[in-house]
């Protein structure tokens, strides 16, 4: 009797030892689980700070460019307005003033008294 007691007694302390590890195995899982959706989200994480810093270097290229467009406007703004004054003086002229004047009658555009 007393030896199937203690055959009995080991069997329940197997078998909770068996749940234990049991139960422990599946907290594992789930550990596991957890940690690899972790990796996915660094992962990913690291994609978007790998973009952002591609970003940021081309940034001082983008600014520099603007730069030079910006430094070049006053000599482009210049330009147009001397072409402006050059137009302004062709238009000017008596006989350019005068030939227009022809045009706009022939064409019926104004009158000749006015």
């Amino acid at each position: 009797m007393l030896g199937s007691a203690v055959f009995v007694g080991i069997a329940r302390i197997a078998d909770r030892a068996l749940r234990i590890a049991d139960r422990a195995l599946r907290i594992a899982d789930r550990a596991l689980k957890i940690a690899d959706r972790a990796l996915k989200i660094a992962d990913r994480a690291l994609k978007i700070a790998d973009r952002a810093l591609k970003i940021a270097d081309r940034a001082p290229k983008i600014a520099d460019r603007a730069l030079k467009i910006a430094d070049r406007a006053p000599r482009i703004t210049d330009r147009a307005l001397k072409i402006t004054e050059r137009a302004l003086k062709i238009t000017d002229n008596p006989t350019i003033t005068l030939v227009n004047r022809l045009c706009e009658i022939e064409l019926g555009f104004g009158s000749p008294s006015g």
